[in-house]
């Protein structure tokens, strides 16, 4: 089965890279998609992001994708979108979102609990504590 994990991955955390040997271990084809959207500020550019999963994960593909994730699903014969669930307020937003690809494009969205040991992290919250010149590392 051909599936897509997309996300902004600004920065890619333990918990992405937690979530992407998870699908990799469930499906043959995987790709981690990085958004490059235009109308949001990264604190990384799209392709510094794609150059760290890959480093971290040389084993699954990266592609770089702007515009709609139906439209590339579509495109590019995707069977399933994976989706990492922290919690309830992601489920809320992802569960909106995988109705609407459903409907553009007819591809389901499979939802991945985090890991109990990630459930807290996200990358608003490393860049947080970066920018306030907190020890990251003390979030892992």
């Amino acid at each position: 089965m051909k599936v897509v994990y997309p996300g902004s991955f600004d920065p890619p955390t333990a918990g992405h890279f937690d979530i992407i040997k998870r699908v990799s271990s469930l499906f043959d084809d995987v790709t981690v998609l990085v958004a490059d959207n235009k109308d949001k500020t990264a604190e990384l550019s799209a392709e510094a992001r794609a150059k760290l999963i890959r480093k971290d994960m040389p084993s699954v593909k990266v592609e770089l994708f702007g515009g709609l994730l139906a439209d590339y699903c579509s495109s590019n014969g995707v069977e399933a979108i994976v989706k990492g669930i922290r919690g309830f307020a992601d489920y809320d937003y992802e569960y909106t979102q995988s109705i609407i690809n459903k409907k553009l494009c007819g591809v389901e969205t499979i939802f991945i609990p985090a890991s109990a040991e990630y459930m807290h992290l996200s990358s608003t919250a490393v860049k947080a504590v970066e920018k306030a010149g907190g020890d990251v590392s003390k979030l892992l």
